[in-house]
């Protein structure tokens, strides 16, 4: 039997949500030749991922993936759905500074811990020659400074995205069963 896990994939628009949510899900190869079309409120798609744990025994994951719109008109809906999400990956590219974008999604789901159940996915797709350009690690303000940043680019054959995400997932697998034993404890200490 699978474990369920919900990850929000949050970011400012126009920042390839859809095309990486698509890609960890094994919907597409890559984003040759993908138009873009904004996300209208959120898209989930549900997906399962089996991951091998240091002791040779398999992890089967459910994951709820929810592919959330980056535009600003919705930003009032998240906080009511976000207390469901057991990691959250915040996407954003090179080519503008969003900071401040990305501090809004986070101070949702704050209650995560940064360093285990978020990412950032620093993503060059749309950069002229981003396959080749060697982009520098962004530098976030203290707020962001915890979360492991990967860089992305579903164009490069050596892109490390889905492993990056396993990472995320394993690490929100374990914070999960962690919660759930502390909550458990609690119950049958009073």
């Amino acid at each position: 039997m699978s474990q369920k896990l919900t990850v929000f994939v949050v970011g400012p628009p126009r920042t390839g949500k859809t095309a990486i949510t698509n890609y960890l899900a094994d919907l597409a190869d890559s984003l040759n030749g993908n138009e873009y079309h904004p996300t209208q409120g959120v898209r989930i798609l549900e997906f399962e991922k089996h991951l091998s744990q240091s002791k040779g025994k398999d992890i089967a994951i459910s994951v709820e993936a929810w592919d959330c719109s980056g535009d600003p008109s919705y930003m009032s809906v998240w906080p009511a759905v976000a207390s469901s999400a057991a990691a959250v990956v915040f996407v954003c590219t090179p080519d503008r500074k969003q900071d401040k974008d990305l501090e809004a999604w986070y101070s949702m789901f704050s209650f995560l811990n940064p360093a285990t159940q978020m990412c950032i996915f620093f993503n060059k797709i749309g950069l002229q020659g981003a396959t080749a350009v060697k982009v520098p690690k962004p530098k976030f303000g203290k707020v962001l400074s915890k979360i492991p940043i990967y860089h992305t680019n579903l164009l490069d054959e050596n892109d490390t995205s889905r492993s990056d995400f396993e990472t995320l997932l394993f690490s929100a697998y374990n914070a999960h069963n962690e919660n759930r034993d502390r909550e458990e404890q609690q119950v049958l200490n009073h």
